[in-house]
């Protein structure tokens, strides 16, 4: 039993260097767990964007199916009309607007 207690104590670190060196070795356990982990989080989110990438290139012909190839937007178009004079004044039906 003499021996048992002896080992306990050994084992909770009772001189000042053996904690010291304990702290040294959480702390830097602690400092390798957050650069993995910020590893982990980048290697994950640029996988993440290759995936997506990847996934929005293979699916644009389908868009493009979809859409049936059209580009909407409004438009209109003016007749090519021209303008004459009257009697010194330009005539109203060629200035009036298409329907």
């Amino acid at each position: 039993m003499n021996f048992q207690s002896r080992f306990l104590q050994s084992i909770f670190l009772s001189s000042r260097l053996s904690r010291l060196i304990a702290i040294l070795i959480i702390a830097t356990v602690v400092v390798m767990g957050v650069f993995f982990l910020v590893f982990a989080l980048v290697v994950g989110a640029l996988m993440g964007t290759v995936i997506f990438g990847r996934l929005w290139w293979l699916t644009r012909k389908l868009r493009v199916r979809r859409n049936g190839g059209v580009i909407e937007g409004s438009f209109w178009v003016e007749p090519k009309s021209q303008r004459t004079i009257v009697d010194g004044k330009t005539d109203k039906k060629s200035l009036a607007l298409p329907d």
